[in-house]
């Protein structure tokens, strides 16, 4: 047998990268390649492979281990030493991790623990290690902080951006190294640029981030950011759109506006709930911390999802239990990166996103045809089914978002029943234009319909002082969730916003930019071709904007790429989303979508351009 093979009940505790990189650690120990190390470098060794354990805690180890005393070590006593040592519900390394520090992604110093960085990287790993471009650099080291380095380019971002919503990212735009010529910082800033933009533009909150914070591998922020992308990737199918059956978690009393009201979150728990009492559990989860720290809840999750290849972990040992639990996930199918520790610590991101993984692999949720049959009829009737509307409240949703309000705790996942109590409009205001809003008059924290209408009331006499249109708007409007309305008012928020970022920037600050000015400054980047206005038929083949990015940044446009004269609609799609992707990399934080440059959706291609002439003039 090889010096360096392991017992099996030791390699199951381990991932095969965490066991590779540990063997990394033991050779460097090992100068005459026996296969073992002297007892006395023991503790070096551990803490060379980040386990930063006492001498009491090793000696502790050691002796449960290999009681004789031996003053040689084996590879497989080494691990055997570490499985002890994150066995331990005592150790240091174990519930108190490692915690760093450094400056948050929305201001501040916040902290940051290393089980999140080793879960993050193992899930980049999983998710891209495949993929063409990124894949030949992977897997990283979830031991080493190589995820810091690596980000730096900007391509596994952009990468993972693209694998949480599909096709955010026209990867044609993607600067990419060769082996003889490896990207230039310039570059980097580009793919960077288009890597946070995108980001806001898929709901992630990114305040005060720029692309030199993340190529220089500050910590929290490339941390904070991965986490808000993973979490939109694991929780985009945990809605009634996605997943019809969720139907089937409506109480008697609901109405189907309730349940689309309700974060994923919350429907996750609700899942999580309705499938402990289908089992007969007695238990009520209500968070994803303290309530699955033991495991109990989470076995029988599992058992209930798939008995074949789960069965229930009745161990005593929590550790124990939860290594189990990970193990029947596995089975199950799941591409698990969270580890026993992070179960029985009580890990809230971690343990999320593995409910949401365990819920997109099999969410188990049986609806009879009946029932179903009669949602697809009234979730027809909900007036869902304007495509350039959805798709609007999809970007007043990620602008809103991309604002950080309450530094960044404001979070909409439902434009209409998020801004029903007119608190959320309210701050939207507020930020647009400083002081505009008296909070006294405000109901922070509406508990009754009587105290949401005098807010929504209040949103509409702002509305007014700001000069924004509201003939025939009502403050019962935006509280009943009338979609016309809301999206008219969030039109006109997203436009002031907008044109006062370019005023800002103005020469002359006391005039208004408006849509003729913003024409003729496009048109002055166009090289030759020219728009009447935002409604004309020529700029649904997306090369009228290719050209204002080509009249802003000279070479950013591969026009090789480009389909000059398209006839078609795929071709003008591409064209269109050729465009959004270049004008993100140069730094234009544009929400539009492709489908709306090609129907000319004038009010769209606006914002668009604005937004080009923002960002010509940082």
């Amino acid at each position: 047998a090889s010096a360096y093979e392991l017992p099996p009940n030791v390699a199951a505790a381990f991932t095969a990268e965490e066991i590779k990189v540990y063997m990394r650690t033991f050779k460097s120990f090992d100068g005459n390649g026996s296969g073992y190390i002297e007892r006395h470098e023991l503790k070096s060794a551990l803490n060379q492979s980040g386990e930063k354990a006492s001498k009491a805690e090793v000696d502790a180890a050691i002796a449960e281990v290999f009681p004789g005393g031996s003053k040689r070590v084996s590879f497989a006593d080494y691990m055997a030493v570490m499985q002890k040592l994150k066995a331990d519900p005592n150790s240091a390394s174990l519930l108190k991790p490692k915690v760093n520090t450094a400056t948050s992604i929305i201001g501040g110093h916040h902290s940051y623990s290393d089980e999140e960085r080793i879960a993050f990287t193992e899930h980049i790993n999983n998710c891209l290690q495949r993929d063409k471009d990124v894949g030949p650099r992977l897997p990283m080291q979830t031991e080493s902080e190589q995820l810091f380095s690596e980000v730096a380019d900007g391509l596994l971002l952009c990468k993972l951006i693209n694998h949480a919503e599909f096709d955010t990212i026209d990867e044609r735009a993607l600067n990419l190294p060769t082996a003889a010529k490896p990207l230039n910082v310039f570059q980097m800033v580009e793919n960077m640029n288009l890597a946070l933009n995108a980001a806001k533009s898929i709901g992630c909150v990114v305040t005060n981030v720029n692309a030199k914070d993340i190529i220089d591998g500050n910590p929290i922020l490339i941390l904070g950011l991965i986490w808000q992308i993973i979490r939109i990737q694991l929780l985009s199918s945990i809605s009634l759109t996605a997943c019809p059956e969720l139907v089937a978690l409506l109480n008697e009393d609901e109405a189907l506006d309730d349940l689309l009201a309700l974060q994923p979150e919350a429907i996750l728990l609700r899942w999580f709930n309705h499938h402990l009492k289908g089992a007969g559990c007695p238990r009520k989860v209500g968070n994803f911390g303290k309530d699955l720290s033991d495991g109990v809840a989470l076995s029988t999750l599992l058992h209930v999802l798939d008995p074949v290849s789960c069965d229930l972990c009745e161990e005593r040992d929590a550790l124990d239990r939860a290594a189990h639990i990970i193990n029947n996930a596995k089975a199950m199918g799941v591409e698990t990166f969270i580890r026993p520790t992070d179960i029985v610590s009580g890990n809230k991101k971690l343990l999320l996103a593995f409910v949401a993984q365990l819920f997109n692999t099999n969410p188990n949720l049986v609806v009879e045809a009946e029932v179903l049959q009669n949602f697809t009829a009234n979730f027809a009737n909900l007036d869902l089914d304007d495509a350039g509307d959805t798709r609007e409240e999809k970007v007043f949703r990620m602008w809103m978002n991309s604002l950080g309000l309450d530094g960044g705790a404001l979070y909409i996942s439902n434009l209409f029943s998020d801004v029903q109590d007119g608190v959320a409009i309210l701050k939207v205001m507020d930020a647009i234009q400083p002081g505009v809003v008296n909070w006294k008059k405000v109901n922070v924290a509406p508990k009754n319909r009587y105290k949401k209408v005098e807010n929504g009331n209040y949103v509409i006499e702002i509305a007014k002082a700001m000069r924004l249109t509201v003939v025939n708007v009502g403050g019962l409007d935006i509280i009943d969730g009338n979609r016309k309305m809301t999206l008219a008012i969030m039109w006109q928020l997203m436009r002031r916003h907008t044109l006062n970022l370019l005023q800002q920037l103005s020469t002359n600050k006391n005039k208004q930019i408006e849509d003729p000015e913003i024409v003729r400054w496009a048109n002055s980047k166009s090289a030759g071709m020219k728009i009447k206005s935002f409604a004309d038929p020529s700029l649904n083949s997306g090369v009228f904007l290719l050209k204002v990015c080509h009249g802003m940044n000279k070479g950013v446009v591969n026009w090789e790429l480009v389909i000059m004269e398209p006839t078609t609609q795929t071709d003008r799609i591409n064209n269109a989303k050729y465009a959004i992707s270049v004008a993100r990399k140069i730094g234009a934080l544009v929400f539009v979508a492709a489908e709306d440059i090609v129907e000319v959706r004038s009010r769209m291609i606006m914002l668009f351009c604005a937004s080009l002439w923002h960002a010509d003039n940082q």
